[in-house]
């Protein structure tokens, strides 16, 4: 699980929204395969990081996702 359709009220951030399904016990990501970046830099090396491990990963990905972690920022 990645995000919730509805009913997100009183949650502001992603790693919120991910915190509240892994506390329901939802499948989420594992936290060697997420990061919280505040620059790009710090995207670009993540994104480089998962390139080098991609093919001894358990399962296929086309790429990464990037999300705002403000969720009122995000929603616009």
């Amino acid at each position: 699980f990645y995000a919730i359709a509805e009913g997100n009220e009183g949650l502001h951030s992603q790693f919120e929204v991910h915190s509240l399904l892994k506390k329901l016990g939802l499948p989420v990501s594992e936290e060697k395969h997420y990061c919280k970046c505040h620059t790009a830099k710090e995207i670009f090396d993540f994104a480089n990081n998962v390139l080098k491990q991609r093919e001894k990963l358990s399962f296929e990905i086309d790429g990464i996702v990037i999300k705002v972690d403000d969720v009122s920022t995000y929603e616009k």
